[in-house]
């Protein structure tokens, strides 16, 4: 399984998650038009520590989880949610994962073009280990 994949699963896996968003985890884009609340997913770096001899296994990437809803609070408890499933060593899909590291959460607002309805959108930036 895919470092995307076993990611998704975690969260999938979690019945807070799954009672917010049903199945609405995805990665890179959320389809145009789609229903809400969902988790956006994207990479922002993939580190690929090396020795002398190969890349090592073990190493971090950094992810953003982006909570949206349509109301504030089903943002943050969707937030709260996926940083609780994120956060302690787990393995899912033959993917061993550590504790996270480095959590940031960055409350953002959009707006959108006039007469479309407001996004409440909740940013988890966190540093997960793993050995995928």
């Amino acid at each position: 399984m895919s470092f995307e994949t076993a990611v998704a699963a975690r969260l999938l896996a979690d019945s807070d998650i799954g009672s917010i968003v049903t199945t609405r985890v995805y990665w890179q884009l959320r389809p145009q038009g789609s229903a809400l609340p969902a988790i956006e997913l994207s990479i922002v770096t993939d580190s690929r520590p090396q020795n002398y001899k190969r890349i090592e296994r073990r190493r971090w990437t950094r992810v953003q989880a982006v909570a949206v809803a349509t109301d504030a609070g089903t943002a943050v408890a969707l937030r709260e949610a996926v940083i609780a499933a994120l956060l302690p060593p787990a393995e899912a899909g033959g993917v061993s994962f550590g504790r996270a590291q480095d959590i940031f959460v960055l409350p953002r607002l959009n707006t959108g073009a006039p007469g479309t309805d407001t996004e409440f959108r909740e940013i988890v930036d966190l540093r997960l280990w793993h050995d995928a």
